[in-house]
């Protein structure tokens, strides 16, 4: 356990970086401290398997306006290569600054994804400064299957408090299969007012190499700012089920409490079954009646979808919406599918 003090910075740089168990470091000693961590493995090594970044059940937390930036590159042989990983109840934490986690995977065969959080938390806690921002991007890489551009799994969250956007991009494996953004078993993802940006493109090759894939009750919600959903599959002609947008396998929610809410997706190249927005089982719109966006206007909700030109099968829609799914505006906010 490591704790500086007096706006002290923690900088860490290695070719990989590991916490373990128990693990924890904090910067700044009460609120008016304004440290910050950065921690960057470089990923020189080559003919190797390692993450770059590894939290397992450890934390890292910055009181005041400070910032927790995260970098890191994954190996380039074998599996689980992950750029940056949080697992088994690691978090980080700031109180009113910043979030930053980068991954990027060098190689391998599967199962590596850019930025990956595991039954793991990133929060920011208070929300009280200015121009904080929550930012996941991750690539991933190796020429198997799974290799996810961002993974959220088992219970994980990311939430952002008072008006701090949260950003997360995501970007398949360009040499095999993976989702750009795989948010799954009830992995939440929130902002108070702050805006929600989710953007995700598919792996090079297969099927089911979706852009964003919400699965088993995960959500992605703000109390009153936009949400927004931008997905693109990937994936070859002869798989199936390449999807720009999935909210299925027992459901998704993306809501906001009268923002605006918008999904676009646009289907990967596949043989059938590949469609632009699918919603099965699932909750998208508004909880509470629209707010005014300029010009007399209030925000709306817009789901938008395009199957790929080149897949000739069947099943490969513009927007299927199925099962139970519900999609609400309120309050005088137009609905537009």
């Amino acid at each position: 356990s490591t704790a500086l003090g007096n706006s002290s910075d923690l900088d860490v740089s290695a070719e990989k970086v590991y916490f373990g168990i128990g693990s924890s470091f904090t910067v700044g000693a009460d609120s008016s401290n304004d440290g910050s961590v950065t921690i960057t493995a470089t990923g020189d090594g080559t003919g190797m398997q390692y993450a770059g970044i590894d939290l397992f059940a450890a934390s890292v937390a910055v009181t005041g306006e400070g910032s927790v930036n995260l970098t890191g590159m994954g190996g380039d042989t074998g599996n689980f290569n992950h750029g940056v990983v949080l697992r088994s109840g690691a978090s980080v934490k700031t109180e009113d600054g910043g979030i930053s986690l980068q991954g990027t995977v060098r190689g391998g065969a599967s199962y590596s994804a850019g930025v990956v959080l595991t039954g793991s938390t990133v929060e920011q806690t208070d929300g009280a400064g200015t121009g904080a921002a929550i930012d996941i991007d991750g690539t991933g890489g190796g020429s198997g299957v799974l290799n996810s551009g961002v993974s959220f799994d088992y219970a994980s969250a990311v939430t952002a408090k008072g008006d701090t956007e949260v950003t997360i991009d995501g970007t398949g494996t360009a040499a095999g299969s993976g989702f750009g953004v795989h948010i799954d078993r009830g992995t939440a993802i929130g902002a108070e007012t702050g805006d929600v940006t989710v953007t995700g493109s598919g792996g090079a090759t297969g099927g089911g190499t979706m852009g964003i894939t919400l699965e088993v009750g995960s959500s992605v919600t703000s109390d009153s700012g936009a949400v927004s959903l931008e997905g693109t599959g990937g994936g070859s002609t002869t798989g199936r089920f390449n999807h720009g947008i999935a909210l299925h396998n027992g459901g998704g929610t993306v809501t906001s409490g009268g923002g605006a809410v918008s999904l676009s997706g646009n289907a990967g190249p596949g043989s059938s079954y590949s469609s632009g927005v699918v919603l099965i089982g699932s909750t998208v719109g508004q909880t509470a009646d629209a707010l005014p966006v300029g010009g007399g206007d209030v925000a709306g909700v817009t789901i938008t979808g395009s199957a790929d030109a080149t897949s000739a099968g069947v099943g490969n829609s513009g927007v299927s919406i199925d099962y139970g799914t519900t999609v609400t505006a309120m309050g005088g906010g137009a609905l537009t599918i």
